[in-house]
């Protein structure tokens, strides 16, 4: 989360409109937590309301998120015809828990949605074969990794990939050779990925279960 944070600058967005062109002291997704939870059928909420069906979730998260994605689409284009800096901005989501934070990843990142939800509308965010614009990261993973507890190579090369959100290269040596972080270089070479600094630009938050 520190590494997000230092290599950000971050401008909330907040709602000025909902689908029914409510001012903004009225607008529904204000609070879009406190919107769903309202609107859930105690079907979806579940027997633990503070738990609701991730699946319940996104089908009413998903006009406030993609309303939000839209501006930060504008935004991207903007940034894109004025090249003055190459690096986009990036879409944060912070999700309640792993697993809505996991449906709400595999929607936007790879089209795999439930069928009452319909397809995310913004291709510059979805994950292809050679390149990834989206990453999922949960706090717990985060923790062990800060603690140098890290389980898997998946687990370490996302801890890399956390160090380098904001940057397009890495420093270069007074013979203009990359000076890569400890290990990164063989594991890079382990896992198949590319030994740049991935530029990602949308970032799924998940707190630790409850």
């Amino acid at each position: 989360m520190d590494a997000i944070e230092s290599g950000l600058v971050k401008i909330p967005q907040l709602p000025m409109r909902d689908t029914t062109g409510a001012i903004t002291s009225n607008v529904a997704y204000f609070n879009i937590w406190r919107w769903i939870m309202a609107a859930m059928t105690p079907k979806e909420r579940g027997s633990n309301k503070n738990s609701p069906k991730p699946e319940a979730v996104l089908k009413y998260a998903q006009t406030p998120i993609s309303l939000l994605a839209g501006e930060w689409e504008k935004t991207r284009l903007e940034w894109e015809a004025q090249p003055d800096d190459p690096r986009p901005p990036v879409f944060i989501i912070v999700c309640k828990n792993t697993k809505i934070a996991k449906v709400i990843y595999d929607w936007m990142a790879d089209d795999v949605k439930p069928s009452n939800v319909a397809s995310f509308g913004i291709k510059s965010l979805r994950n292809t074969d050679t390149e990834i614009n989206t990453i999922r990261v949960d706090s717990k993973v985060v923790e062990e990794l800060d603690s140098g507890n890290a389980r898997t190579d998946d687990s370490k090369w996302m801890r890399f990939t956390l160090d380098t959100v904001g940057l397009v290269d890495w420093p270069k040596d007074a013979q203009q050779r990359p000076i890569y972080p400890d290990d990164f270089e063989a594991l890079a070479i382990k896992l198949g990925r590319p030994s740049i600094p991935q530029v990602v630009i949308f970032v799924a938050l998940s707190q630790s279960e409850c």
